[in-house]
């Protein structure tokens, strides 16, 4: 066991180093030398553009945020209207995302990790008191960003070069890992939860350690104490993690997987065939149950965050990043716009543009 162990991890950490290497050829050769660096830019129309829309868009976002307007005639009206004229574009682009998703969580490698970082989450999450949760999330979806707007930060108005910026920038994705971590221990959770009940039941032997606490009994007085998957894990949750002891009961869909020429009482089943039917839920039931109660305790974190001062601490964090950036590009915009200048490219879009909105221009006059 150890050495299969040690095989899947020095295979993850060999997957994860040629991720790496493949998005440091990306970045770091392809994209980052092709974008500018020395302030001030050399500002060109579409540059200026470009530019322009950064800040409005900053602008926009921060108005929202700061002084949120109920639904407006956009949101309304416009925007279903959109989405109704384009629902196939909209669907076959939905479409693409979940195909690539599924094949994406469905190799062995992705399966193995998630399954792997089911523990660590749980007791993460279970095991320490709410702010200790509620740090932790604050650490892990805006740190990234706080550190990378005061590398901006430092690159605009310090160092008059956007450098360090740009080595900085991929730490942004760690925020939308951690999302879709969560996305795929959901989706990953429901698969193991269809399997388990197809073929198994709960027999709770113990609730407490101490008999004197144990409500067993008393939850059950009939001595019938088999749950379905999904009720026992709905149960569990207010039971300690360590304390509560089960054990499996098989079901006939499992018989008849293995050993479709048994019958009779399933009771009588001996340990040698019971053992092999039962591997699978003693090895996914222990993950399902870390994946169950790590989402429990994050959505209820979720559902807190938004009624604590660690909400309003949060959106004061993010109105302050981006209005770190908005000055910045602001910053950037002024001081460069000496030397603005019309390029070949620039011109060519200026004439093609003449012509979309006067299209009888370049006639000449007989």
């Amino acid at each position: 066991m150890m050495k299969n162990l040690n095989n899947f991890i020095f295979s993850f950490l060999i997957n994860i180093f040629v991720f790496i290497i493949i998005l440091y050829n990306i970045w770091f050769r392809y994209l980052r030398p092709r974008l500018t660096k020395n302030i001030p830019f050399h500002l060109s129309l579409l540059t200026l553009i470009s530019l322009s829309i950064i800040c409005l868009s900053f602008i926009f976002i921060i108005k929202r945020i700061i002084k949120p307007k109920p639904d407006s005639i956009t949101q309304t009206v416009i925007i279903p209207s959109i989405i109704r004229d384009h629902s196939a574009i909209i669907e076959a682009y939905r479409e693409s995302i979940s195909y690539l998703d599924n094949l994406f969580r469905n190799l062995l490698i992705v399966k193995k990790t998630i399954n792997m970082f089911a523990a660590p989450l749980r007791f993460l999450f279970w095991e320490r008191s709410v702010n200790t949760r509620l740090m932790v999330y604050f650490c892990i979806m805006f740190l990234p960003k706080i550190f990378i707007a005061l590398i901006f930060f430092i690159d605009v108005f310090i160092i008059s070069k956007i450098s360090l910026f740009y080595m900085v920038i991929p730490l942004g994705l760690i925020p939308l890992a951690f999302s879709y971590l969560i996305h795929c221990i959901r989706e990953s959770l429901e698969s193991h939860l269809q399997f388990l009940e197809e073929y198994y039941e709960v027999d709770i032997i113990r609730l407490r350690e101490n008999p004197e606490f144990d409500t067993l009994e008393f939850m059950h007085p009939d001595g019938d104490f088999k749950y379905s998957i999904r009720n026992f894990l709905d149960m569990q949750v207010f039971s300690s993690h360590q304390e509560l002891i089960y054990k499996c009961t098989i079901r006939w869909n499992v018989v008849f997987k293995y050993f479709p020429e048994i019958m009779g009482d399933i009771n009588d089943i001996d340990k040698e065939h019971k053992d092999i039917m039962e591997k699978d839920f003693y090895k996914f039931m222990p993950i399902a149950r870390d994946m169950y109660n790590f989402l429990c305790k994050y959505d209820l974190l979720l559902q807190r965050f938004e009624t604590t001062v660690i909400a309003v601490m949060a959106r004061n964090v993010t109105v302050i990043i981006l209005g770190i950036y908005l000055i910045g590009w602001l910053y950037i915009v002024l001081i460069s716009l000496p030397s603005f200048h019309l390029t070949d490219f620039d011109l060519k879009f200026l004439k093609d543009f003449q012509m979309k909105l006067n299209p009888f221009s370049d006639i000449n006059n007989e």
